[in-house]
């Protein structure tokens, strides 16, 4: 009797610690894949204008979307995330798993000769 309450008692720890084990696994290795937090970009204040004089570059605008939810294209996430895609000086952004698509084109630098004096 004593050694059926105990082998009892045992199979019950077993099953609530396998059940925690894979529980916090998954939730650990999710963390490791980077979806710490699963944003979906939503608008929840006032857009950023973006002005054409303003000179934000492409590597300051990648990390402001970064920051606020979107995703790059060609990494994994979720599909009601915003996505970028960069392509030479040109970021495309998408919005959701919409079809809007806003498309930001950067000059690059033309410096000239400098003048001596």
């Amino acid at each position: 009797m004593r050694l059926a309450f105990l082998g009892i008692l045992t199979l019950l720890f077993f099953s609530v610690f396998a059940f925690f084990y894979s529980k916090y696994a998954r939730m650990i290795d999710a963390r490791f894949r980077g979806d710490v937090i699963v944003r979906t970009t939503g608008i929840y204040a006032a857009p950023r204008t973006i002005r054409v004089s303003q000179g934000m570059t492409l590597v300051s605008l990648k990390s402001y979307l970064d920051g606020i939810g979107y995703v790059e294209s060609t990494k994994e996430a979720d599909s009601n995330r915003g996505r970028y895609l960069i392509n030479g000086n040109i970021i495309k952004k998408t919005i959701g798993a919409g079809p809007a698509i806003v498309q930001f084109c950067f000059l690059l630098p033309h410096f000239s000769k400098p003048v001596s004096s």
